[in-house]
């Protein structure tokens, strides 16, 4: 059971910016466990009986809908790591 999802859209960027994230945060001696999805298997869990996680993070224009999504679905927290093109409240935080 992963506790943070990270949404990858394929681009080392936005990926190492998500993997900062999560970096920054085990660097609080949180005790987390991460899993990095395509944005085709973050479609598919859309749709699964996965556990859920506690936060979903990503970044990328193509990561967007899907975050928001996931975060609606599992009722869970989300973080987008740029400005998004959908409205904001979408988004428990922007960076």
């Amino acid at each position: 059971m992963s506790d943070i999802w990270i949404i990858s859209d394929g681009k080392p960027g936005h990926l190492n910016q998500s993997l900062g994230l999560v970096e920054a945060l085990t660097a609080l001696n949180l005790h987390i466990v991460s899993q990095v999805l395509s944005v085709s298997d973050a479609w598919r869990s859309l749709f699964s009986t996965h556990s859920k996680p506690k936060l979903i993070i990503s970044a990328g224009s193509g990561t967007q809908l899907i975050n928001a999504l996931l975060a609606l679905r599992y009722r869970v927290p989300n973080v987008l790591l740029m400005k998004p093109n959908y409205p904001q409240t979408l988004f428990s935080l922007l960076l």
